[in-house]
């Protein structure tokens, strides 16, 4: 059997397409995907047949013929737009599953097997500014990890330091068990693993009157109990790490600060408020934490932004006027970021533009709230309730496939 393996393997549910530059050549001419100027260039449609190509690999090492939902270019003023990547990238995709699957000895199925969802990612600009706090997103935010998942860490012995290594893979099972959990429940599993593991190892242990019998039973589960208790003592290191640098950095309050302001609970005013409190105990915040704070504030506070207000910001927060252009760079996403000009005068005005729609999941656990769109919209493909007109279908008859789960 041969498979074509364009694509990259990040773990069990994920893959990427590897293009690290499909951003800046996607969005770099504004427009939030669908400049004309970027999507006219030789570079945008060569880095759409890249992920397209690579895309439709993968549903045929899956066996899987999708129906395919994309989501719409948006003009300036929020309406449907022709073109944009997302479209471009789903009609490649469509055209080479069915080329496929009309090639003699095809193994896809005949109808629809699965859902296929194709955004980019000015459908929601806010996720991946902030604070992410499951496990294996507050490793790799916090810890030196390298791509590959290698971590190196220090433990104490009865002979002094002593520097480990470890790889969060699928090889570890307690990582794979733990990755997508809140830290909360995570603590708290690795503490009740601790508990366990010193009961039976405590159990486990000899006596003189110990028969043939036991003594080979203990024997053959000390390399189980070594490997268990390896791993135990890997990932407590890592949330006792991540847990110090939470308590040092302030992420817990810069955390909530995040979630108001994403939800409108919370105005410039709080940001600064935030920034003084810092201060004011000797613990200044990053830069990189105060740019992400305010490009979530720009995100999710339209037309907010002007020559005044990029002064007052800077000043607030010491950022430079490379980081305020970064802010302004979300208009390349479609985020309506500066201030408007009014019809009848050269002046800017603050306008009543729509708040973008978060979606909130229901949590019993602290920082939680803030949903990426995706899980929403992933949701509507599954359950049939999807927008046709906002995310088109090619490919079967725009319902969700029969027995599929959505695919993103």
């Amino acid at each position: 059997v041969e498979f074509n393996l364009e694509y990259f393997v990040k773990d069990s549910r994920t893959f990427v397409t590897g293009q690290p530059g499909v951003m800046e050549v996607i969005f770099g001419g504004g427009g939030g995907g669908a400049s004309r100027a970027s999507s006219a260039s030789p570079e945008f449609a060569a880095e759409c047949h890249v992920a397209a190509t690579r895309v439709a690999t993968l549903m045929a090492a899956l066996r899987e013929f999708p129906v395919i939902r994309y989501q719409a270019a948006k003009a300036p003023d929020g309406s449907v737009a022709v073109g944009g990547a997302a479209a471009l990238v789903a009609a490649k995709v469509h055209r080479a599953m069915l080329t496929l699957h009309a090639k003699p000895g095809s193994v896809l199925p005949n109808s629809p097997s699965c859902d296929l969802l194709i955004l980019d990612r000015s459908v929601d600009p806010l996720a991946p500014i902030v604070h992410e706090w499951t496990y294996e997103a507050m490793v790799h935010d916090l810890l030196p990890v390298t791509p590959l998942g290698l971590y190196r860490y220090t433990i104490e012995t009865g002979t002094g330091l002593q520097k480990k290594e470890a790889v969060l893979g699928e090889n570890d099972p307690m990582w794979v068990e733990l990755r997508h959990l809140h830290i909360a429940a995570v603590l708290n599993s690795l503490a009740e693993k601790a508990r366990q593991f010193s009961t039976t190892n405590k159990s486990s242990r000899l006596t003189n009157e110990a028969s043939t019998g036991t003594i080979k039973k203990v024997v053959e589960s000390l390399p189980r109990f070594m490997e268990q208790q390896a791993k135990l003592s890997v990932h407590t290191c890592i949330a006792a790490e991540i847990n110090e640098l939470l308590q040092r950095r302030g992420l817990s309050d810069i955390g909530r600060t995040e979630e108001e302001v994403i939800f409108g609970d919370a105005t410039s005013k709080d940001i600064i408020t935030l920034l003084n409190a810092f201060k004011m105990r000797n613990a200044d915040m990053t830069q990189a934490e105060k740019l992400r704070l305010l490009l979530l504030y720009a995100a999710s506070h339209p037309n907010k932004f002007d020559d005044a207000e990029r002064a007052r910001w800077t000043k607030a927060t010491g950022l430079s006027s490379g980081d305020l252009a970064t802010v302004t760079n979300l208009e390349c996403l479609g985020v309506q970021v500066n201030k408007k000009a009014s019809a009848f005068t050269s002046t800017f005005r603050t306008t009543k533009s729509k708040r973008p729609t978060v979606h909130e999941r229901n949590t019993e656990y602290d920082l939680a709230r803030f949903m990426p769109t995706v899980n929403a919209l992933a949701k509507a493909v599954d359950e049939g309730s999807l927008s046709k007109e906002e995310y088109p279908a090619l490919g079967g008859n725009g319902m969700p496939a029969s027995g599929a789960s959505a695919g993103a």
